[in-house]
């Protein structure tokens, strides 16, 4: 069900407004890039980096 839901979120926002797609993708490449790093780190502190980093480079994303 986890690789159904990036395709349904695709299809459904290239279906309501196509201009979302650049900031969709993206925000779905930086979450997969990260979340290995999530899974293999037991510190808690470098989770939480991670996790604001990851928030950040969305934030930017919504700010260009």
């Amino acid at each position: 069900m986890e690789r159904v839901s990036p395709a349904i979120k695709l299809f459904f926002y290239a279906w309501w407004d196509w201009r979302f797609l650049g900031l969709v993708v993206f925000s779905s490449v930086v979450d997969i890039s990260k979340v290995p790093q999530l899974s293999t780190d037991s510190v808690y502190v470098f989770r939480k980096l991670i996790r604001q980093e990851v928030r950040l480079l969305q934030l930017e994303s919504l700010a260009i």
